[in-house]
C-alpha cells in the first residue's frame, strides 16, 4: 500500500464521535498517512497550531464549532489546506454556513473505504494504491449517522 508521496503526508481528523474518529485514524495510517486527530473544532485548530498538514478532515457537525466554521478558520491559516467534511446530513446539512469554496469534498456517512481513498486522494492531488485492491475491497464502514 502507499499513498504515491515522496515523504507521508499529515492529516488532521476532526470528529466529536470517537467511534467515527478512530475508524477514520486507522484506516488513514494503513493507508500510510501520518494522522493527528482531535475531539472538536477548537481541539483542532490547536493541534493546527502545533504542526502544519497537508488535508483536514472534518466531521460537519459538533457542538463546539461545526464543520463550515472549522473550514473557514483552517482557511484562514493556510489557503493551501484542503478540508473534506464528512456528514450524515448530506451536503449542507441543518448547521448554517455552507460555503462551498470551503472545502475540497463532502463524504457522506456511512462512507465505505474506497470513498476515503478517492476523496483524500483526489484532495491531495494524488492516487492511493491500495495492495492488490485489498482496502478498496473492505466491507463498508458504517459510522453512526450524525453530525
Amino acid at each position: 500500500m502507499g499513498t504515491g508521496f515522496s515523504t507521508p503526508r499529515r492529516i488532521l481528523v476532526i470528529d466529536d464521535e470517537p467511534g467515527i474518529r478512530e475508524t477514520l485514524v486507522q484506516l488513514l495510517r494503513v493507508l500510510g498517512f501520518e494522522v493527528v486527530e482531535a475531539d472538536g473544532g477548537r481541539a483542532g485548530l490547536a493541534r493546527l497550531a502545533e504542526a502544519p498538514v497537508d488535508l483536514v478532515l472534518t466531521d460537519l457537525g459538533m457542538p463546539d464549532m461545526n464543520g463550515w466554521e472549522v473550514a473557514r478558520a483552517v482557511k484562514a491559516r493556510s489557503s493551501r489546506v484542503p478540508v473534506v467534511l464528512v456528514t450524515g446530513w448530506g451536503e449542507d446539512g441543518p448547521v448554517p454556513g455552507a460555503d462551498h469554496s470551503l472545502v475540497a469534498a463532502v463524504l457522506s456517512k456511512p462512507f465505505r473505504v474506497q470513498d476515503i481513498v478517492k476523496v483524500v486522494g483526489h484532495a491531495l492531488g494524488a492516487s492511493i494504491e491500495t495492495e492488490s485492491g485489498g482496502a478498496a475491497r473492505q466491507p463498508a464502514l458504517t459510522p453512526a449517522a450524525t453530525g
